[in-house]
């Protein structure tokens, strides 16, 4: 008998590859055999790391080419957007849709992907991994956690007049502060806010 956890299929958080990111990074998120789905977009980026995916996105016109390219997947679901649709929007559609509740999605943290992941707030629990930073988003306006002395957190604010009230942790550069001590450090605010730790 394993000694392996067993996981439920859609337990674990399905991997969305928004942006062409280093394959490292994807690696570990892969480890539970999660709902894989890519932007069509840099679909040759994604299948140049060998890894199987289940859904690509893809404009109307971009269809053909990527079911030709995944062919040797099969079955891989293709999925169309609606005109207009951004990547971003119709993978977290599509995944709301399918009962997905959790997502690690690969992309640069731009507004747009801020945006983009806060309108599915309510629906999906998203963390946004770009090189170096997990972006989490604060639902409760109150982030609490056990930090080594030194290490950096970035803070991105719902509005520019939020106040954040920050325990442990001294400001550094924009958004950005670190760690004074090891121990617990706390970060309390009206609102949901994003915090992003280092990978």
């Amino acid at each position: 008998m394993s000694s392996h956890h067993f996981v439920r299929e859609g337990q674990e958080p399905a991997l969305f590859i928004l942006d062409p990111l280093p394959f490292p990074l994807a690696g570990p998120l892969l480890e539970w055999a999660p709902l894989v789905l890519a932007a069509g977009n840099i679909l040759e980026d994604v299948l140049s790391w060998g890894i199987k995916l289940d859904v690509v996105l893809a404009h109307a016109e971009q269809t053909e080419r990527a079911s030709f390219m995944l062919s040797s997947q099969a079955p891989v679901e293709v999925v169309t957007l609606a005109a207009g649709e951004s990547f971003l929007q119709c993978g977290l559609q599509f995944l709301n849709s399918d009962a997905q509740t959790d997502v690690n999605l690969l992309a640069v943290a731009t507004e747009d992907t801020f945006d983009g992941v806060e309108k599915f707030r309510g629906a999906l629990r998203v963390s946004i991994i770009e090189e170096n930073l997990k972006w989490s988003i604060i639902s409760s306006g109150y982030f609490e956690k056990w930090i080594t002395a030194g290490t950096l957190l970035k803070v991105r604010k719902s509005t520019s007049s939020q106040v954040l009230h920050l325990q442990g942790l001294q400001a550094t550069a924009h958004e950005a502060f670190e760690c004074a001590r090891t121990g617990m450090v706390t970060i309390r605010a009206q609102g949901s806010f994003w915090v992003a730790e280092p990978l």
